[in-house]
């Protein structure tokens, strides 16, 4: 259990003071995974996405779904939903889950513009979805 106050601290070092928003994306140690979720509202619906990456920065697990409302923070909640659906399906035991994250909330938008909810395999995303991963 020491990995999760280094892992905080990183966290901590690396915010940004004037936003209070890390400056880069930094992956788990060691034997964490971590699950970055976001979403995103359009008109009449909102979709939200889980990304799950190692300690190397490799993509476990990419997963979408649909959502029927277009409260913002009840898109945000749902995301979250979805990345404790995946930590615990893939039971993973050290997971970290953040939010707020480029890449996740470009997965959502790719979702919910193509319609495409469920496991995502990463080779199907536009590379332009991928283009944010590491901020």
């Amino acid at each position: 259990m020491a990995a999760l106050p280094t892992y905080t601290s990183s966290v901590l070092n690396s915010l940004n003071s004037a936003t209070d928003q890390p400056k880069n994306w930094l992956p788990p140690l060691t034997p964490w995974i971590k699950i970055n979720v976001d979403a995103t509202v359009r008109d009449d619906r909102a979709a939200g996405a889980a990304v799950a990456t190692d300690d190397k920065g490799v993509v476990l697990a990419i997963r979408t779904t649909g959502i029927q409302c277009t409260d913002p923070l009840v898109a945000e909640a749902s995301a979250l939903q979805l990345g404790f659906k995946a930590a615990l399906e893939n039971r993973w035991q050290f997971v970290v889950i953040e939010g707020c994250n480029y890449f996740a909330h470009n997965v959502a938008a790719w979702a919910i513009s193509r319609n495409a909810f469920g496991d995502i395999d990463g080779s199907t995303l536009a590379p332009e979805v991928s283009n944010d991963c590491s901020a």
